[in-house]
């Protein structure tokens, strides 16, 4: 007996379908009355997820003002109003953070290194002494797999995951941090 497929998809698993992989609708259409044209329309749309979209490069401007959006309102938020970056911050990354499976999934941000610590909300700011290993790590899953990300493990073993481009600099900024914090504890 051979395994078949079932020919009847629900509509639920047509949309993930769709969502996930995408589709581009494109449309020509010419009205003439006596063989002369009068009207020419030419339609082309996508349809996909968002993450779809930026992952084949499509709304990246969108995506990069709906981030801007969110930092300044971030910044607004915890009374940074007027200041370029709040007191003590050493480096700025925007990327996503993933505190624990409760958030439910990559929550977008910033990541602040701070002279007493690190700041990526949703997550509390963590002082680095309580940092116990910084490591890259990568994403898998449907959205992001692929992608590299920042493990840190705290000294609670709880974890907090940290997307961002540059991981490689976020890394080493974090772990001279960690060094220097290390070195005034001993003192």
């Amino acid at each position: 007996m051979k395994p078949t497929q079932p020919r009847q998809a629900g509509l639920v698993q047509l949309l993930d379908r769709l969502l996930d992989k995408g589709v581009i609708l494109q449309a020509d259409l010419l009205i003439s009355l006596a063989g002369v044209p009068l009207i020419g329309v030419s339609l082309r749309a996508a349809v996909a997820a968002v993450e779809t979209m930026l992952r084949y490069g499509i709304w990246e401007d969108w995506d990069e003002a709906v981030r801007a959006v969110a930092r300044t309102s971030r910044r607004l938020a915890a009374g940074w109003a007027g200041q370029t970056e709040p007191e003590g911050v050493i480096a700025c990354f925007p990327g996503h953070v993933w505190y624990s499976p409760k958030t439910g999934g990559w929550t977008p941000g910033e990541i602040l290194v701070t002279t007493t610590g690190l700041e990526a909300v949703p997550a509390p700011p963590l002082p680095y002494t309580r940092i116990k290993t910084v490591t890259p790590v990568w994403v898998s899953g449907a959205q992001r797999d692929g992608q590299r990300c920042l493990y840190l493990t705290l000294e609670d073993g709880a974890g907090l995951a940290l997307l961002v481009d540059e991981v490689d600099g976020l890394r080493r900024l974090i772990q001279d941090r960690m060094q220097d914090a290390e070195i005034l504890l001993r003192r």
